[in-house]
Order: C-alpha cells, then structure tokens, then sequence
C-alpha cells in the first residue's frame, strides 16, 4: 500500500495497536501518506451486532489447532493486539444468543474468533461506506478454512494459500458466486528486502518503499498496478505478462531450490563457469539456495527490458526469499 497508493486510511488506528506499547507509530514514521478515520461508536456497534451474527455460523474449534496457532503467531509477530470482545451490548435477541456460543470455546479458538471478528467488522465498515474490502490473506485462509474449503485443506498455514484458495473455488462452482484467479502482480516486500543493504529497521524499510515509487521499477510496477485497478484490456495484458515471467522465474529458479515441481518444469541452463567467474565445482553449492550469481547473470541477459525486466526482478525475488516473518520480526524489533 505504500509503494501503490496515495493516501492511506487508518481505520481506528488505535483500537489496533497499543500506543503506549509502540516506540514509534505508524503516524510518525509516514506523517504525510496517512489520514485518519474515526467510526463511531453508535455505527461500530450497529455493524458489530451483524458481524457476531455472522461469525456465530461460524465454528473455530473445527480449524486445525496448528492452522489456527500459525496465523495468531504471525500476528503476535507485528504485536497486533485488537482483540474485538465476542458479545455486544444488544436488544436484538438473536445477538445476544449468537454470543453466548462462543463461551464454550477453548482459549485458542476464543482468539481465532475474536481475530475472524474483527475481519467481519471491518467488512461491515466496507459495505456500509460502498467500498472494496481487502481481506488480509491471514484472514481469509481461516476463513476459507472453515466454510468452501472446509474439510480440504489440514493447514492453514502461509505455505498452504494456493492450495485452500483452489479448493474453495473448486467447492463454490456452480454456486451464484463468483470466482476468478488473478494473475496478480508481484509482492513488493520481498524485492525490497532483496536488495543491498537489506534495511534493518522499520524506518528504514518505510523509506525503501517511498522511494521504491520513484525508481525506474517502480514506475513500471505502479503502472500495471493501475492498469489492473481500472481492469479492461490492458489489465488482461499486464496480467498475462506478469504470469509469463512468473512461469519463466520458476522454471529458472527450479533447479537451484525445493520450488513445489507442480509450479514449475525443467528447464536446461547451459553455463560455462568462466562466463560467470565460477570456480570450479562450485556447482556442487548451488541446490543450497538460488545463487546470487544467477539471479544478477539471467536478468541482465535476457532479452526484452522495460515491464518484463520489472516482473522478472520481482518474482525472482519473491520466489526465491526465505523466512520473510522471521525477517520482518527482526526489523520491527530492532526500533
């Protein structure tokens, strides 16, 4: 969102996150990208009354204990901590007996529930204002994991997305909903924490992807983004691009990693070593991890530049990165 919009809204800021528990916030590190929104509290209550009836359709002590326990790590991760309370003050007797199901369920399932209501309350907000929810991918895997995918997938687990998101399409089809896979554009993140210096913390990250903006693949990056927020003909143009370098990314990295074969096929590289200033039997390194070496050798001799270029380096970062919680957790705690 940083390196893609404008303007970003924060919704309740400090619902979300303790402000006595952050040496910095959000509002200073990025005093200029942000503006604030409060709700208040007679609407919040009003969608919070939907959201419960909702989420009592709901059962999270059917998820797998170690799907459920992944996403709240993730989550302890970035110390988020708005943790919505699973009954609402209500006149509505339907309300209060939606709430009082969640009282029976274990401490582990109570904050599955309480994370998953906080999604449907911002989903709320989103219908209420006519606006496009995003739903974050740790969300929307428990989610599925409990309705179109349920009984499908064991783990609910990052490694997991493509997997439960095929089994939900697969088990909503011939249903009136709609359903489509985008051949999305790379993840910034990953690219930016590719590159050298790695930032070591979050200012420093923020400012990477400020800058990432202005730089020669963010230009490119920004203009498929767009292409794609307006969809027609050159959205399906970019995304067809964006899927062939991503295949050609996998089929080059896929010697040189564990990638899942399914996503990738063979592909012969023929390399004489003094090309590349490769001693000999250096090879032998290489199923240790994608050499740094490739990565800089095939973008820089491929052919075509330009947006092909900018996917190429994106997905070979994203494809080839490791640990990125980890990483990130490392930056957050370094401020």
């Amino acid at each position: 969102m940083i390196a893609t919009y404008d303007r970003i809204p924060l919704i309740n800021y400090w619902d979300t996150f303790d402000r006595m528990s952050l040496a910095q916030s959000i509002e200073r590190l990025l005093p200029e990208k942000l503006c604030k929104v409060e709700i208040g509290f007679a609407v919040y209550n009003a969608i919070k009354e939907g959201a419960i009836l909702n989420l009592a359709n709901l059962n999270p002590a059917t998820l797998p204990a170690a799907g459920a326990a992944s996403a709240l790590q993730e989550m302890a991760i970035f110390g988020y901590d708005w943790k919505p309370g699973l009954a609402v003050a209500s006149s509505d007797t339907a309300v209060s007996l939606a709430g009082q199901k969640f009282e029976v369920l274990d401490a582990q399932a109570k904050e599955v529930a309480r994370f998953l209501l906080g999604g449907l309350i911002f989903s709320g907000f989103a219908q209420a204002s006519r606006t496009r929810h995003y739903i974050q991918p740790k969300r929307s895997r428990l989610y599925l994991g409990l309705t179109a995918s349920a009984g499908r997938i064991g783990n609910l687990g990052a490694e997991e997305e493509n997997g439960i998101f095929s089994a939900a399409e697969a088990a909503l089809a011939g249903n009136k909903v709609e359903t489509r896979h985008l051949a999305a554009v790379p993840p910034v993140l990953p690219y930016l924490l590719a590159r050298k210096p790695m930032p070591d913390k979050p200012a420093d990250l923020l400012t990477s992807a400020l800058e990432f903006r202005y730089s020669q693949v963010g230009q490119n990056y920004l203009k498929a983004v767009r292409a794609i927020q307006q969809d027609g003909i050159d959205a399906r143009q970019i995304e067809d691009l964006s899927q062939r370098e991503h295949k050609t990314a996998l089929d080059y990295l896929a010697p040189y990693s564990k990638l899942d074969k399914q996503r990738s096929s063979p592909l012969e590289v023929k390399l004489k070593s003094e090309l590349v200033g490769l001693p000999a039997g250096a090879e032998a390194t290489f199923k240790l991890g994608v050499p740094t070496w490739l990565k800089v050798w095939w973008n820089d001799r491929v052919p075509f530049g330009g947006m092909h270029k900018m996917f190429r380096r994106m997905w070979m970062a994203t494809e080839s990165y490791q640990d990125l919680s980890n990483k990130l957790y490392n930056i957050w705690s370094a401020s």
